[in-house]
């Protein structure tokens, strides 16, 4: 070293630490102080490709926990129905020993047909859980449901009134088929929900832990985030249960959740005894609505049509829409009486409320509508099924459309079932 020149001096151990940490962080997240929008932007960045991932990720498995329940409910209820399928066939069997008669053995014949048709709707899922149990050991509820129709086409072959006595044997075989085929199926839609509700476990807790993920890396960014994001998937849920039960057009409900709701009522009829009313209706000469005046205003009219059930109806009774103008009415707890004045009464209200609209000439107009109603009552305490309800209903719709519309017709169902047709004075009807 030439002389003159000054040493340097050494750094301190903690000062070459201190540097060194400063270099690994710098690398780290490239701070610098020549670009420190640079810095901040890359850090950014990073933090919020870890939420947006981790954000997405939680929004797959949301969206796969939503499929998985709304699809697993239907699968539990497909599989409960089955099981009721089993019941009613046994009973539709008993009914047809004691009597002969055809229309129970034709009742028994549909009920393994619509057995048949909800294997098919399962079949239809590709649920490997569902798929195991109904072919595979311990369950093979394909074979049990097999043997159990089967032995009830065998039992149905016997038609002889005055020799049903001596078909014991094969009464005990289709009862002995239908309680193991019972069992194996209470026992498989029991463990069935119990691996769904494991599944479902298990999703909630990987969205708890992507939740508590996104909040430690970086808070701000998870408020602003996944906040909205589960406002959205919970507008998601909501609009994904209102589809499934409600009429896109009308807000009433649809099909499906109506028939769910008649089931419901027709189990407790058979606790209580309470009496009920299923009412058909059906808007007259709503073709000739939609031909002249259009689409739209058919819309209008059916719209029109839904608020005044809601409006005039009790608060209790179940209003929804099957399909075009076809609307149907379930009236809880109400005597056959009462069940046509309520109709009757709502049938007035119809006929003297016309539906404001708009013509061509952006003129308001009133445009008058009527409709047809078929009532099936149930009274007695007796078995009755959805399906026959509907039908008589149905029977009684088409007789009041007969009669010249804005009409009600009431059958009621008893031991001995009587039609009561009841004929108002038809009022006016679109032409």
């Amino acid at each position: 070293m030439a002389e003159g020149t000054p040493t340097p001096k050494k750094k301190k151990p903690v000062t070459v630490m201190q540097d060194r940490l400063k270099g690994y962080q710098s690398r780290l997240i490239d701070i610098s102080p020549d670009n420190p929008h640079l810095s901040l932007t890359r850090a950014y960045v990073c933090a919020f490709a870890i939420i947006a991932a981790l954000t997405i990720a939680g929004h797959l498995v949301v969206s796969y926990t939503t499929t998985k329940q709304k699809d697993d409910a239907e699968i539990t209820f497909a599989m409960t129905g089955m099981r009721s399928l089993i019941d009613i066939g046994v009973s539709n069997a008993s009914s047809y020993r004691t009597s002969g008669n055809k229309f129970d053995g034709d009742l028994l014949r549909d009920t393994l047909k619509r057995l048949k048709d909800t294997r098919t709707v399962l079949r239809n899922y590709n649920d490997g859980d569902v798929n195991q149990m109904f072919a595979e050991a311990p369950y093979l509820l394909d074979d049990r449901m097999e043997d159990f129709v089967e032995s009830a086409l065998d039992f149905m072959s016997y038609r002889s009134t005055d020799k049903f006595e001596k078909f014991r044997d094969e009464f005990v075989d289709l009862t002995r088929d239908a309680k193991a085929f019972s069992i194996k199926l209470d026992q498989a839609i029991e463990l069935y929900h119990e691996n769904v509700t494991a599944q479902i476990a298990w999703s909630h807790r990987i969205q708890y832990f992507t939740a508590m993920i996104v909040l430690s890396v970086l808070l701000l960014e998870a408020y602003y985030i996944f906040r909205p994001l589960v406002k959205r998937l919970a507008a998601y849920s909501k609009e994904l249960i209102r589809l499934a039960l409600e009429d896109e057009l009308t807000g009433l409900k649809n099909r499906r959740a109506v028939m769910q709701m008649a089931n419901a009522e027709i189990s407790r009829f058979t606790r209580t005894a309470k009496p009920f009313a299923v009412v058909l209706c059906d808007l007259d000469k709503f073709k000739t609505v939609n031909d002249t005046y259009g689409h739209k205003v058919g819309d209008l009219v059916l719209k029109h049509y839904a608020k005044l059930m809601t409006n005039s109806l009790r608060g209790y009774d179940v209003i929804g829409r099957f399909g075009g103008e076809e609307f149907v009415i379930m009236l809880p707890q109400t005597e056959p009486d009462k069940a046509l004045a309520i109709i009757n009464r709502f049938r007035e209200t119809v006929a003297s409320t016309p539906c404001p609209y708009v013509d061509k000439n952006d003129q308001q107009q009133l445009l008058k509508f009527t409709s047809s109603f078929g009532i099936a009552a149930v009274k007695s305490h007796k078995p009755v099924s959805l399906d026959t309800l509907l039908i008589r209903a149905d029977e009684c719709l088409y007789e009041a459309k007969d009669k010249g519309r804005n009409c009600a017709i009431m059958v009621v169902l008893e031991d001995k079932p009587a039609a009561a047709p009841i004929t108002p004075p038809p009022g006016e009807v679109p032409v």
